[in-house]
């Protein structure tokens, strides 16, 4: 678990000092960082404030004495149409389900996914997921991008938290480990990331309240929840690229 020093903002997908966080926990000073966007499909909306916060959290990754790279998964293509990893409890819930996990395609076949290792220059690799642009053969596309980019001890590490969808849970926590190790990354650890520091900012509101006062209380139903913790998946890159051995 994590506590952070000052609270973070969790409609934020790039939080400043977060990602300065991940950084000195996961690299050396002198390292090159990734900062890698999710990748926007076609009913993905390009919204400029993203580009923003991306740009606050490379100058946060540069302010550690880090070197901040944009990354950029290229373009999937077909493969995107394809299933994605199954997670290892989905035949317990759907055995009849038939899914294929997604491979490797050639260079030729998949623009921007080379066949060589020459650009595995990362060593940290920090990216984020919106639950909301989960389910899809994208993460696996995310996964494989990252095996070939980060060099061997390289570090992934995939922000994202649950969220619900017209009454279901949608939790992408276990389709992003099925892709990561998918990718032939091994999967190191689950780390809950609070928002608020701890014995600071309380997390109920200042305000008062009677149970009369909000629609919630007028009708006896329960108010929501309040989200005050973020998921962080960590994968390492054991693969030796000078053996020739990549995902």
């Amino acid at each position: 678990m994590w506590a952070p020093t000052a609270p973070v903002d969790p409609a934020l997908a790039w939080p400043a000092a977060l990602i300065r966080q991940i950084t000195t926990a996961f690299t050396e000073p002198g390292a090159r960082v990734g900062l890698l966007p999710w990748p926007r499909t076609e009913t993905t909306e390009n919204t400029p404030e993203l580009d923003e916060q991306a740009d606050d959290a490379l100058a946060a990754i540069d302010r550690t004495g880090r070197v901040a790279v944009l990354d950029q998964v290229p373009s999937p293509g077909t493969a995107a149409a394809r299933a994605v990893s199954r997670p290892f409890w989905d035949g317990l819930i759907a055995p009849d389900a038939h899914h294929t996990a997604l491979t490797p395609e050639p260079a030729d076949a998949v623009c921007g996914l080379a066949a060589d290792v020459s650009d595995a220059d990362l060593d940290l690799i920090i990216t984020s997921l919106d639950p909301k642009a989960s389910g899809d053969a994208v993460t696996d596309l995310v996964a494989l991008h990252a095996a070939r980019r980060l060099r061997t001890g390289g570090t992934l590490a995939v922000l994202t938290h649950s969220n619900q969808h017209d009454g279901v849970l949608v939790d992408p926590t276990g389709s992003v480990v099925a892709a990561g190790q998918n990718a032939d990354l091994l999967y190191l650890q689950h780390l809950v990331v609070l928002h608020t520091p701890l014995h600071r900012h309380p997390l109920t509101s200042t305000e008062t309240a009677t149970p009369n006062s909000t629609a919630e209380g007028r009708t006896g139903r329960v108010a929501p929840h309040r989200r005050i913790h973020s998921d962080l998946l960590v994968f390492a890159q054991p693969t030796d690229h000078a053996d020739g051995e990549h995902p």
